[in-house]
């Protein structure tokens, strides 16, 4: 049976990956399924809890992987970027699969890497909407924390020592501007 899925894994990996031209590009409804084969796999493996390895951490499912990966042709210089896209597949449909307890008794995140993927879209797009509009305002303290930190990091990417001494000039009024509402605070 084991064998039997991990060709079923490198035989849809390799019709996702056949159009693929190394740009990144692969056939999602294949890739679906090879993702599907993958779960089907650890379902065949135990972790050290003799639970099946929904998790993929055994290093048997590794091995596995590892030689469907050179079954479907995936070279060294290709790997790691086709990997990452099995693991987002994988995610979303272990827990499309499973249910939130069955997650938890396996030690796993309930939310999906496209849940999580959405929710980070969501604060990027609320604190750029803070960044660029003057009346916006952070009224909450989740909000607050990730705004100042985003503050913070912005702050620490400007690199005044590379700065000639006339653009340093050019920047002391907003400078001076973040030194009064930091001492606001």
């Amino acid at each position: 049976m084991l064998t039997q899925a991990q060709d079923k894994f490198s035989t849809h990996l390799r019709a996702a990956l056949s159009n693929n031209d190394g740009a990144g590009e692969y056939d999602t409804a294949e890739m679906h399924a090879a993702a599907d084969s993958l779960v089907d796999m650890r379902m065949l493996y135990t972790n050290r809890d003799g639970q099946a390895d929904l998790a993929g951490s055994s290093f048997e499912y590794r091995r596995s992987v590892s030689e469907g990966l050179a079954d479907a042709g995936v070279d060294a210089s290709r790997r790691s970027q086709v990997m990452a896209a099995l693991r987002y597949h994988v995610g979303n449909r272990v827990r499309a699969r499973f249910t939130q307890e069955e997650l938890a008794d396996y030690g796993l995140n309930a939310h999906s890497p496209h849940d999580r993927q959405r929710a980070e879209r969501e604060m990027i797009s609320g604190i750029v909407r803070v960044a660029t509009n003057p009346r916006a305002e952070v009224t909450n303290l989740e909000e607050a924390v990730k705004t100042i930190a985003m503050a913070a990091q912005m702050l620490e990417n400007v690199k005044l020592g590379r700065l000639t001494k006339a653009d340093r000039k050019a920047i002391e009024p907003q400078l001076a501007r973040i030194r009064h509402r930091v001492s606001e605070i």
